[in-house]
């Protein structure tokens, strides 16, 4: 079968799907139309996400309970040697499957899910999936990841999959990835409204109706499969008779309340920021080690087994201990350290290269960091009914609005988490605005998106400008230059630029380094100085700080300086020295790479 027939989809008359003889005849026979038959493949899409979903949940506990049982029949080891030892064990097995058999890189799978969608290259791989399950291996084995991002992971490749057998378009097939992402998210936390929005807010960033449907149809479908195979109990164990037990308040302990709720937006939207931080320098130091990356995961895992002997909570996905966090059994100071090295174990288990998602120990981070915080408002300020629980609560909302980005989805799950009482509401809001204003004020990019940018992929640039997100500016500058000297008069320049098709000059010295760059509006300025021009030279003329790009930075990032500047050009360097320029990139070739990206194939 050849690509162009894999590529075509069941509606011929449909304004982007092209029909396959097979699948038009399946489909008119059955009178359905483009939407109905959307959400039938919803549906699909959820039951197989939801069913995988309870099996990966089911394959960490077990996993679990077989390495850190009480009394260990199966390694009859001491319970400190097998914590030590455990997420070393784990690290390795996840090293080698991921590094030298599946040879894909490990870490959250979700920035690769949110890349894929916004280039529109939605055929995901199967072993995409297949190295998400191995982050069963991670958190079973005890380390400090989340079974979210994972299984986001496998139900996006599930929806890729469920599409190209049902031959839909590569817009269609962006949906149905997200309808996977959804049905994910609403199966591990028992929360289609959150799964939707999850999938809505970061993977699609699309509320269109079109996609909406869809999506919600899955999600509810994977959270039923869910709830009958893994009964009706949410995620976390939630107090609810402490969170909601005060219903009256006078307008002096109101106000307390709301500058708590402010001053944790302030502590989350540090903390979100500080774990972003963290996970990414903690990889730096992982990537500059010099040993085969299988090996760094075991590395890594040992790291966390060393934190572990003494602070075994901070072990695996952690909801446990969030739910004792929320009922309020730990004490501050317990409850601060548990917040730090939940940010270390994390960054020391994904930074390393284990697989596992970020969304649960950000989850436990706010929780940590939300109940020391109202256990000290209630001790320094008793007249404010800061309760430790509520915050703990709260707080969870605040780091993971923070830390990924995802303002939306924090407020709808844990509304979701707490049985949907409209009382937590207005604290979630507040706690959740502030934090993210925080995060984004110090930090570009969310757990999911730096990643993307440190590999010079702008993901929000890309949805704006989707045709030209799959374009390397490599492919389409112009390696001819027209070289000035630095110490080239005015009338020289002048004759060059007379003989030259280029608009744009970079003034190079003997060194081949870039000085800086004369524009055609450059020189119409100074020629505006009369008698005092022709004394001029190059050097004098150039602009020394040119806005620049590199080889593999996207023509999408281009437009977007070509649209707040009046540039005709903008010079290109090299990566690995940014003073050596290797081409020009002109606002005539960013339209020839859009008209070619849009026209048909």
């Amino acid at each position: 079968m050849t690509k162009n027939t894999r590529e075509r989809a069941p509606f011929a008359e449909s304004e982007d799907i092209k029909a396959s003889s097979t699948t038009k005849s399946f489909v008119d026979r059955l009178k359905l139309k483009e939407n109905t038959y959307l959400l039938i493949l919803a549906v699909v899409i959820g039951l197989l996400t939801g069913l995988v979903a309870v099996i990966f949940r089911k394959l960490i506990v077990l996993t679990n309970d077989y390495l850190f049982a009480r009394e260990n029949p199966i390694l009859g080891l001491p319970s400190e040697l097998v914590i030590l030892l455990a997420p070393a064990l784990g690290g390795l097995i996840v090293g080698l499957l991921v590094y030298r058999i599946i040879k894909l890189p490990g870490g959250h799978g979700v920035p690769s899910v949110m890349k894929a969608v916004a280039t529109g290259r939605v055929v995901l791989h199967p072993g995409m999936g297949i190295k998400s399950l191995s982050s069963v291996i991670t958190m079973g084995s005890g380390g400090s990841a989340g079974p979210e991002g994972p299984i986001v992971e496998i139900g996006s490749v599930i929806g890729s999959f469920v599409g190209r057998m049902a031959r839909v378009s590569r817009r269609r097939l962006g949906v149905l990835v997200g309808c996977g992402a959804a049905s994910g998210i609403a199966a591990v936390f028992n929360a289609p409204i959150g799964g939707v929005f999850f999938a809505l807010e970061i993977i699609l960033g699309n509320f269109a109706i079109q996609t909406f449907s869809p999506v919600v149809l899955s999600a509810v479908v994977a959270a039923i499969v869910s709830k009958a195979l893994l009964g009706d109990s949410p995620a976390f164990i939630v107090p609810f008779e402490q969170i909601f037990s005060q219903t009256q308040l006078s307008l002096d302990s109101a106000i307390g309340l709301l500058l708590g709720y402010i001053l944790l937006g302030l502590l989350c939207g540090g903390l979100g920021a500080i774990l972003i931080t963290t996970l990414y320098k903690t990889q730096d130091i992982f990537t500059s080690i010099k040993l085969p990356m299988w090996l760094k995961p075991m590395i890594g895992g040992l790291c966390v087994g060393l934190v572990g002997i003494k602070l075994p909570q901070v072990l695996g996905e952690g909801y446990f201990n969030v739910s004792e966090a929320l009922s309020g059994h730990f004490v501050i100071w317990f409850l601060a350290i548990l917040c730090v090295m939940k940010i270390l174990a994390t960054s020391l288990t994904l930074g390393s290269g284990g697989t596992g998602g970020s969304f649960a120990p950000a989850m436990f981070v706010g929780a940590m960091g939300g109940g020391a915080l109202g256990s000290l408002i209630n001790q320094v300020f008793p007249g404010i009914p800061a309760l430790p629980a509520s915050f703990a609560l709260i707080g969870m909302a605040g780091v993971v609005a923070s830390s990924l980005n995802a303002p939306i989805t924090a407020v709808l799950i844990i509304f979701e988490v707490t049985g949907g009482d409209y009382r937590v509401i207005l604290p979630l809001m507040t706690t959740v605005a502030i934090s993210v204003l925080v995060t984004h004020s110090v930090q570009k990019g969310s757990v999911y998106t730096l990643s993307l940018l440190r590999d010079g992929f702008d993901v929000e640039q890309a949805k704006r400008f989707e045709p030209l997100a799959q374009v390397r500016v490599r492919d389409v500058m112009r390696t001819s230059l027209t070289r000035l000297d630095p110490d080239t008069t005015l009338p020289e320049i002048l004759r060059i630029v007379a003989d030259s098709p280029n608009s744009t000059f970079p003034v190079i010295d003997a060194n081949e380094q870039l000085v800086g760059v004369i524009s055609i509006q450059d020189l119409r300025s100074i020629l505006t100085l009369g008698e005092m021009s022709p004394l001029l030279i190059a050097r004098d003329i150039a602009d020394h700080n040119p806005k620049c790009l590199y080889l593999f930075d996207t023509v999408s990032a281009a437009l977007s300086i070509f649209s707040d500047t009046d540039i005709e050009g903008i010079p290109v360097v090299d990566t690995r020295d940014p003073r050596k320029i290797v081409g020009i990139l002109n606002r005539q070739d960013v339209f020839g790479a859009y008209k070619k990206a849009v026209s048909p194939r």
